[in-house]
């Protein structure tokens, strides 16, 4: 159960430091459907 909970902690942490760099690619790169 450790082992999941600092997984998600690890996990957390990495996507709010991607985040904001994949919102600003998709408003620099408008998607066309």
């Amino acid at each position: 159960m450790t082992n999941i909970l600092g997984f998600s902690r690890t996990l957390i942490s990495w996507i709010s430091s991607i985040l904001p760099f994949l919102t600003q690619q998709s408003s620099l790169t408008p998607v066309s459907s």
